[in-house]
């Protein structure tokens, strides 16, 4: 990770991901690709899906499987992922301990907060009633609105979009994302870069 370290004071914006940041959800999400893989004839391990997690399906998907079968079962994967974690996964995820005590303290620091995830719109609604912070987001940036998904930037840069609609002002604030793998820091919008870990 960047040893480059932002003033906590200048940072006037930050950008959360969903699933294993506020969410206990990944264990839930890799059981259910898992499934998904074998119902359509791959045999893959936790730790093979572990380390795509993340990622969107766009991404996800040709890792495991060729461009052949994707184009034959894709849209059919994807419905029969998407079912089967709604149904049986879903109802079971929880978040983790004091999230909307964080999300208060940030907005009591007056700093605006934005969920950025490969998660659709649908689900994020309810990932935002499930850890109690509906009323403290300010923005909301998913994969409908994208062309691609993390770990590209485009999610990021709709988030910044919209907080600085919300802030209405021409200068570039500094604002902090936290993923579930990296923090990403993203300063002035012509230098905003990812920090692996």
């Amino acid at each position: 990770m960047s040893n480059f370290s932002p003033d906590p004071l200048s940072i006037r914006s930050v950008i959360f991901d969903i699933d294993g940041t506020l969410l206990d959800s990944v264990e839930l999400h890799i059981e259910a690709w898992k499934r998904t893989f074998e119902r359509f004839g791959k045999e893959v391990s936790s730790e093979a899906v572990r380390k795509q997690i993340g990622k969107g399906s766009d991404d996800m998907l040709p890792v495991f499987f060729s461009q052949e079968e994707l184009a034959q079962f894709r849209a059919e994967l994807e419905k029969y992922r998407g079912d089967l974690y709604k149904r049986e996964y879903l109802p079971k995820v929880k978040a983790f301990p004091r999230v909307r005590e964080l999300f208060e303290r940030i907005k009591y620091d007056h700093k605006q907060i934005a969920l950025g995830s490969t998660s659709k719109s649908q689900e994020i609604n309810i990932y935002k009633e499930i850890a109690r912070i509906d009323d403290l987001v300010d923005c909301v940036a998913c994969s409908d609105e994208v062309e691609q998904s993390k770990p590209h930037r485009d999610i990021c840069a709709v988030a910044l979009d919209k907080l600085g609609d919300m802030l209405h002002t021409k200068a570039q604030p500094t604002y902090l994302t936290i993923t579930t793998f990296r923090f990403w820091v993203l300063l002035h919008r012509p230098r905003t870069y990812c920090s692996p870990t």
